[in-house]
């Protein structure tokens, strides 16, 4: 099979099929249950993972053996899970009794777990810019450089969409930090992000720092900034967003 739902399905009644169970499936409550997940036969090949509004226990349930788990992941969706700048963790051993619990930087977890993401989307969360830190940022956006690997690890690829729309970001000091890459016009090669969707956070002001980005989508509808004003990307998208910005640095 290509692709399957392990969601609870809706009542049948009334649809002329039988009635299934919603506890047909016991699904781990924690957001994230890679410790479950990992044992599946799929494992090895799962390409996307959607956890979408999990939100009743906002916390990863992880193996205890330090490993790539889902070697092949390059889409994972949390969307309106209710995750913070940092998740509980639960480290389970091979025995379901022989596990401790931990707090760790939500972002960094994400790129040491998962180095082959392609797509995440964190959308409608409640992560701060307090998480957006530019060593926090590196991990999780940029590939590591060709002939890095060690032993069993697995090389970063670098993501190319990150979608962090409706949190609670305020000013992007981070990106800001991490755009310095580019000055100069200098080739950044680990950078691979074609898209940022910042939208509907409470971000006040854009640095002109962040023009440098090479991005084919940039979204940032919904904050409190004013300028630039919104006919600047309203006429001329992204490319005539990053350019104004470009104008605008010192």
């Amino acid at each position: 099979m290509r692709s399957f739902s392990l969601a609870s399905p809706a009542l049948n009644k009334g649809l002329g099929g039988p009635a299934t169970s919603e506890l047909a499936l016991a699904i781990p409550t924690p957001t994230l249950p890679l410790a479950a997940i990992a044992t599946q036969p799929f494992a090895q090949t799962l390409k996307v993972l959607t956890l979408t509004g999990r939100r009743n226990d906002p916390s990863f349930s992880i193996p205890s053996v330090h490993a790539i788990h889902l070697p092949c992941l390059e889409e994972l969706s949390l969307e309106n899970c209710n995750l913070g700048d940092s998740v509980p963790v639960s480290h389970v051993g091979d025995n379901e009794d022989d596990f401790n619990r931990t707090s760790e930087p939500l972002l960094p977890l994400i790129a040491r777990l998962f180095p082959s993401l392609r797509t995440l989307d964190l959308s409608y969360n409640a992560l701060t810019s307090a998480a957006l830190t530019k060593d926090a940022l590196s991990s999780l956006i940029l590939a590591d450089p060709p002939g890095e690997q060690e032993g069993e690890q697995t090389l970063r690829k670098g993501l190319r969409h990150l979608s962090l729309r409706g949190n609670r970001l305020n000013e992007l000091d981070g990106f800001q930090q991490l755009a310095e890459r580019f000055r100069g016009n200098r080739d950044v090669p680990e950078w691979k992000l074609e898209e940022l969707d910042l939208r509907d956070n409470e971000i006040g002001k854009l640095p002109p720092e962040l023009g440098m980005l090479p991005l084919d989508v940039f979204l940032v509808d919904g904050n409190t900034f004013r300028v630039p004003p919104r006919r600047v990307w309203e006429r001329e998208g992204t490319k005539g967003l990053l350019s104004w910005l470009r104008g605008r640095m010192e």
